[in-house]
């Protein structure tokens, strides 16, 4: 009995034996270091892939922020010429408007281009304020009375059945200019008596 109880215990250590021997190998020194190798060519090609990928999205966000900036150039080139066009429209029309409105006040109605303040006769539309212009032409001739359209004299109906012509006024000379006040002078060469002395 003994020998009997004996051969399944031999026979289940040459089993375990047998099992330890099947054992996978293990790798050699050089399997190792080529493994390895591959293993750090892939995180290599990982991270130039990931480097690749962000130089791509800058470069597409730098592009797309120049074409921003470029439009908003081409908006803000174009917004100046706009509101330079219309200034110049504003100034043309004021420059009419005092002009028509000087006509009968002024014997020249283009003075009032020198006088009058064009800049505050017209709104952020260029709506033009007409009242204000009357009363400024209004006080420039009560301050400078020589600016003003002469009335002339009034016509005397003897002398018009008669046919008589009104005397022919004298011109004037240097010495009368001597004496006059620049406002006398300004209404003389108005009324053209000094072309003999500017040599007209």
């Amino acid at each position: 009995m003994s020998e009997i109880e004996n051969t399944p215990q031999t026979e289940e250590n040459h089993a375990v034996e047998n099992s330890g021997s099947e054992a996978a190998p293990s790798m050699t020194l050089e399997q190792a270091l080529s493994a390895l190798e591959a293993e750090r060519g892939k995180k290599e090609k990982a991270v130039a892939a990931e480097k690749n990928l962000r130089e791509r999205l800058k470069a597409a966000e730098a592009s797309k922020s120049d074409e921003v900036k470029s439009a908003e150039q081409r908006f803000s080139g174009m917004l100046k010429t706009l509101e330079e066009r219309s200034r110049k429209q504003t100034e043309r029309a004021v420059k009419g408007e005092v002009k028509a409105l000087a006509a009968d006040l002024l014997q020249n109605p283009a003075d009032a281009h020198a006088f009058l303040d064009l800049s505050k006769y017209a709104d952020e539309d260029g709506e033009i304020d007409s009242d204000a212009i009357r009363s400024d032409l209004a006080a420039l001739v009560e301050e400078r009375p020589y600016l003003a359209k002469s009335k002339g004299p009034k016509s005397n109906p003897a002398q018009g059945a008669s046919g008589s012509t009104p005397p022919k006024e004298e011109a004037l000379t240097r010495d009368d200019l001597k004496k006059m006040a620049p406002e006398e002078i300004y209404k003389a060469l108005q009324e053209g008596k000094l072309k003999g002395v500017l040599g007209a």
